[in-house]
């Protein structure tokens, strides 16, 4: 009898399809709002990069 069976503690196989799509959609909006606000990133950066 081995000293750890993970399917008797309920750990199951992991679902790597559906952890990868969850991933792509956490991530997707912050990268698209970043890609989208960038210029205005940049700017407010370098305004208050600089002496008046």
């Amino acid at each position: 009898m081995p000293a750890f069976n993970p399917t008797a503690a309920g750990v199951t196989a992991t679902q790597l399809p559906t952890l990868a799509i969850a991933t792509v959609l956490a991530v997707l909006p912050v990268l698209l709002i970043t890609l989208f606000a960038q210029r205005f990133l940049v700017a407010g950066l370098t305004a208050g990069g600089t002496k008046q």
